[in-house]
């Protein structure tokens, strides 16, 4: 499994298999990151301003392989979620709005920021995806309106669904990647109300 809970997958070796991700190839990029098969041509200048993983590697990365003139550096992360990282910081999509609603990929998106601005330690936008979680994500069971039908609630079904599916990113996984384990209870009481109905969820992040 990857970090994110998604079944792992392998890089092809062979350039030809990998793919331009259509959004996040810029013609005049400095640094491309490779992620399983998708290939992502950016700016170092941002990585090294924003994330302290990548902040000094300059010269490291001189004596890399390069794709496409400029240095390669290959990644276990899975694409799609870096995605939502990397546009947020190539300034593609706004940070995170803190009025969004818990609707389409609102939540993957800021699941993806989380991760990965946890893992390269980029703290501006780590604040501001734990902020968006912690606005959604009631503290205990007495914060939430029991007049209202469970599933009509979006955060519960939004968790729900990701519970139930091994193609989605698994918030359970992400918060114990992220030390965020004061939103494991309500996830965590989410599965059990799933286990209850008989519904078995995957195993990920247990």
């Amino acid at each position: 499994m990857d970090q994110d809970g998604k079944p792992s997958t392998t890089t092809p070796q062979d350039p030809q298999e990998w793919t331009r991700h259509p959004n996040l190839y810029y013609e005049d990029g400095t640094i491309v990151l490779l992620a399983k098969a998708t290939l992502f041509r950016v700016y170092y200048g941002i990585l090294s301003r924003e994330c302290e993983v990548f902040r000094g590697t300059s010269q490291l990365l001189e004596d890399r392989e390069t794709h496409d003139g400029c240095p390669l550096v290959r990644l276990e992360d899975d694409p799609e979620l870096l995605a939502y990282f990397l546009q947020t910081l190539m300034g593609q999509i706004e940070i995170l709005d803190s009025n969004e609603n818990v609707e389409n990929e609102a939540p993957d998106r800021a699941l993806g920021i989380l991760l990965f601005s946890h893992k390269y330690l980029a703290a501006r936008y780590r604040k501001k995806a734990v902020k968006w979680f912690e606005d959604r994500i009631p503290e205990n069971i007495k914060e939430i309106d029991l007049t209202m039908a469970w599933d009509s609630l979006p955060w519960p079904r939004w968790t729900h669904a990701s519970l139930l599916s091994t193609e989605e990113p698994n918030p359970i996984a992400i918060f114990q990647e992220c030390d965020l384990y004061r939103f494991l209870p309500m996830v965590e009481e989410e599965r059990r109300c799933l286990d209850s109905l008989g519904i078995v969820s995957p195993d990920l992040g247990r």
